[in-house]
């Protein structure tokens, strides 16, 4: 992700600061963005696309662009507090960076967007629509956060990855790879979600939990604890996939409806210990005690059409 190689450049960034080149100047039209004074920036030397004499957005002063490189703030973009735009980054119609945030390599931020708090996106990362990257968090890479996504906390979305709609990565979080994020879906806690992985709808990765190879995760489910989701695995509905839970591929994980323990779910999934563990309503455990508390409901009739559907799946029935 280049975060040592960036904090390094940072301070080069810094020393840069003092030497005598500009590239723009602040001009005397101001606004005032949450009481603070904001100017618009001129060019006065051509660089990169941007002409001499060319207008720019908005800073609160020099130290927030860079008069290196082709970082420019176009548009109604307002950059303030302590915020850097460095390097060849860019900053676009009414998006905003401020507080201790930095945009640098070739990044853009655009839209309504709004990068803040100790937030870094950089190398060619895009944060644009109405999303909001703050905390501490971190775009990087070819990472994409748009919509009215929200990346705060210590999260890190990198890679390729996609965040977008109105899904939610924060904690401390990993999004990586081709993984996407979308719809009301959230990452949160220590999860990682990372290769081909889809989490969709208002499903949620938390805890330690990691999502990976080309699985899905969609509706309301939920995947957590220490729990393993990966290859072509589907998850849906309302199921709960947690403890030692290691979902390899579509085989591992069935669900069927039947209205026992108050749930109109039961969900099979295979452990890390290569054991069978059934969820439904409140209950989570072996297919023996789900045998135990079946035999006390009205659905005792039917334990071994339901029994003999999961040995079935699970391949038990040899």
């Amino acid at each position: 992700m280049g975060i040592f190689r960036d904090k390094i450049r940072l301070n080069q960034f810094k020393g840069s600061q003092d030497k005598p080149t500009r590239k723009f100047v602040l001009t005397d039209d101001c606004i005032k963005k949450h009481g603070v004074k904001l100017y618009r920036i001129k060019c006065i030397e051509s660089f990169g696309k941007v002409e001499k004499g060319e207008l720019g957005g908005y800073v609160e002063r020099e130290d927030n662009l860079s008069q290196f490189g082709n970082a420019w703030v176009y548009d109604n973009a307002c950059v303030y507090d302590n915020a850097r735009v460095c390097e060849n980054a860019r900053v676009k119609d009414n998006a905003e960076v401020c507080n201790n945030a930095w945009v640098l390599d070739s990044a853009k931020v655009y839209g309504n967007a709004k990068v803040c708090g100790n937030a870094w996106v950089t190398d060619f990362a895009k944060v644009y629509g109405d999303a909001l990257v703050c905390g501490n968090a971190w775009v990087t890479d070819f990472a994409k956060v748009y919509g009215d996504a929200l990346v705060y906390g210590d999260a890190k979305v990198f890679g390729y990855a996609k965040v977008y709609d109105k899904a939610l990565v924060y904690g401390d979080a990993n999004v990586s790879g081709n993984a996407e994020v979308s719809d009301k879906a959230m990452i949160y806690g220590n999860a990682n979600v990372f290769d081909n992985a889809e989490i969709l709808d208002k499903a949620q990765v938390y805890d330690h939990a990691c999502v990976f190879g080309d699985a899905r995760i969609s509706d309301k489910a939920q995947v957590y604890d220490h729990a393993y989701v990966s290859g072509d695995a589907k998850v849906y509905g309302d199921a709960r996939i947690s403890g030692n839970a290691c979902i390899e591929n579509i085989r591992q994980y069935y669900d069927f409806d039947c209205f026992i323990l108050g749930d109109n779910h039961v969900h099979v999934y295979m452990t890390k210990d290569k054991k069978i563990e059934i969820t439904c309503g409140g209950f989570c455990g072996d297919i023996e005690a789900f045998e135990k508390i079946v035999k006390e409901t009205v659905y005792k009739n039917h334990l071994q059409e339901m029994l003999a559907i999961i040995k079935k799946r699970f391949g038990l029935d040899g």
